[in-house]
């Protein structure tokens, strides 16, 4: 006996691996990666007085984000 197709979304996104899963985990480090190059950033600016260092980190999360969405399309 052959097994029925189920219909259920989270069985048929398993093949092409996008699951909620992987979509969640983009959510999080997107998140976590503003944070924590805002922080620094932010830091920086706090330590050296100059605005620059902290356009410079919300830049590099920016750079970060872009790599983690390139990252799960790709797949």
């Amino acid at each position: 006996m052959t097994k029925p197709k189920s219909d259920n979304p989270l069985e048929t996104n398993q093949a092409n691996n996008k699951t909620p899963g992987s979509l969640s985990s983009l959510g999080t480090n997107i998140a976590v990666g503003m944070l924590f190059f805002g922080f620094i950033g932010y830091k920086l600016y706090q330590k050296m007085n100059h605005y620059i260092w902290l356009i410079i980190g919300v830049l590099l999360a920016l750079i970060y984000c872009g790599y983690e969405v390139w990252k799960v399309s790709r797949q």
